[in-house]
């Protein structure tokens, strides 16, 4: 038996809506991985050189490895319990990108603010 239009319709839909909440979840874990090693990078002198070594320059090595994060969070987000109308994940991620937009500024102007005095 031949599934209707307007079913098929609902499950592209119901699909659509699974693949961008993965994907945001996906740009979360790349986020994630962009303020741990922009943070920790000047912190631990060995980050930034083992990127240096990896990847040719440390900008590079962190673009890379925020596409895997990506690429991980969003199929490991994928495979999660959805249903249709969830909304908690919206507020989870703008949540989440306002607090490390805060923790990047934060850390750029105490290094900015620090290396003024020196």
């Amino acid at each position: 038996m031949k599934p209707d239009a307007s079913s098929s319709l609902e499950q592209n839909h119901a699909n659509a809506e699974r693949w961008v909440a993965a994907a945001a979840c996906g740009a979360l874990f790349a986020l994630w991985a962009i303020t741990a090693f922009t943070i920790s990078g000047e912190f631990v002198g060995g980050i930034k050189g083992w990127l240096r070594a990896v990847f040719g320059h440390h900008w590079v090595g962190k673009g890379a490895l925020a596409g895997i994060a990506f690429l991980l969070g969003s199929g490991a987000s994928y495979l999660l319990p959805f249903q249709r109308g969830d909304t908690w994940w919206v507020r989870f991620v703008v949540w989440h990108t306002v607090l490390f937009l805060i923790l990047l500024l934060g850390f750029f102007a105490w290094m900015g603010l620090g290396n003024a005095y020196h």
